[in-house]
């Protein structure tokens, strides 16, 4: 199971924000990049050797075939366990590519293989195996990095019912005791902790229906009042019942909702309203523990009409009811460079921890780059794992 993971999915800024010396591939001039990097720890050997024949794929017009080989010829770099490595989905859809790039973030090495086109998601088991997800989420693939060979195993249409199947390019994935599969934070599940229920927007984003994901029968839905629209919802991640969710109304004469927002919990089971707040909040992440809410501003959800989030985040203590935002999250910007945004908060698995990126730009160049960075809330301390790459220019 992974000590640590982060996910970063550009969006919009559209711009590869690390870097490194040493390349296998041309480097592409427009990247989107996600990102995932975990600690290094022993490797485990399951299941068989993959044999050379396409991957399972959808019949779409955009899929091509594409051969994931037995073995790769892997630098040693790869094959260490003291090596932190980075693992990077980098796309340009004007030329074409789709790889994944391994950096080692001590020595900003790089080290790419081609994502295969008829498969759908990558993801670690741990930090010395990698994988991909067929099409048909049917097949796991993986690559042992202390060998280079690549074993295939079985995925129940259990562990998978739940994913999007539009865009799973980065999974957690982990076993529990029943060794199925399990694949946490998968974009766009929409599902509760336990899996018990999924959450969807209705009416053009008006409302929300929570669904029993065992009889398809409908537990609870919103009643929103005239006016009023749902902005976020998140389900906690402590009791499967329990689902947050945003509400306000457009700021006049515009397209966004910034006013009038409050925050809501509802055990969607009873219908009851556990707590409601009120305040500036957008892009929820609630901590692990069930005790916080990490959240921005309401124009966070706006970032697709230009307007970056450059604040600090604030942190809503549920027992409390208490708001306290950070003044400053520390920012290692380059002389010469203007802060962009921040974004893509998430908490660490003790709650004690913030991880999150930002971008920076040069008017002078017309570069941007930026930072993953670890903020400590217990000490305020702050590390940036990829603050020693050296840049990709362009």
């Amino acid at each position: 199971m992974l000590n640590y993971k982060i996910n970063i999915v550009l969006g919009l800024i559209a711009f590869l924000f690390v870097g490194c010396s040493k390349t296998s591939h041309a480097t592409p001039l427009i990247e989107t990049v996600e990102i995932a990097f975990p600690t290094r720890t022993e490797a485990v050997e399951t299941a068989t050797v993959a044999t050379d024949t396409p991957l399972p794929y959808t019949e779409t017009p955009e899929a091509r075939p594409s051969v994931i080989p037995t073995i790769y010829d892997l630098p040693a770099w790869l094959t260490s366990l003291n090596a932190n490595v980075l693992a990077a989905l980098i796309t340009d859809n004007f030329k074409g590519i789709r790889n994944i790039a391994f950096f080692n973030a001590g020595t900003a090495e790089r080290f790419e293989i081609p994502m295969p086109q008829d498969t759908m998601g990558f993801f670690w088991y741990d930090s010395m195996n990698f994988g991909f997800l067929s099409n048909d989420l049917k097949t796991a693939y993986r690559i042992d990095f202390a060998t280079g060979k690549v074993y295939t195993e079985p995925v129940s249409p259990q562990s998978t019912r739940l994913l999007d199947r539009d865009w799973v390019n980065g999974l957690v994935r982990f076993q529990e005791s029943n060794t199925e599969f399990v694949f946490d934070k998968a974009i766009f599940s929409w599902a509760s902790k336990n899996k018990s229920f999924t959450a969807e927007w209705v009416d053009s984003q008006k409302n929300i229906v929570v669904t029993d994901t065992k009889n398809h029968q409908i537990v609870w839905q919103s009643d929103t009042a005239e006016n009023y629209w749902t902005t976020d919802f998140l389900w906690s991640p402590i009791d499967d019942t329990h689902l947050a969710f945003l509400q306000g109304t457009f700021k006049p004469n515009t397209d966004v909702i910034t006013e009038n927002i409050s925050l809501t919990i509802v055990d969607v089971t009873t219908g009851k309203i556990i707590s409601t707040f009120a305040g500036d909040f957008g892009g929820l992440a609630w901590s692990p523990d069930g005790a916080k809410i990490l959240y921005q501003d309401p124009l966070v959800h706006y970032q697709t009409y230009g307007i970056p989030f450059q604040d600090a985040p604030c942190i809503l203590f549920l027992d409390t009811s208490e708001s306290r935002c950070l003044r400053a999250i520390p920012r290692l910007v380059p002389e010469g460079y203007e802060l962009t945004t921040t974004f893509d908060y998430e908490w660490s698995s003790d709650s004690r921890s913030i991880y999150y990126a930002y971008l920076y730009y040069s008017q002078q160049t017309e570069e941007t780059l930026g930072n993953l960075c670890v903020y400590n809330l217990v000490d305020g301390h702050i590390t940036c794992p990829t603050q020693n790459l050296e840049f990709l220019h362009g």
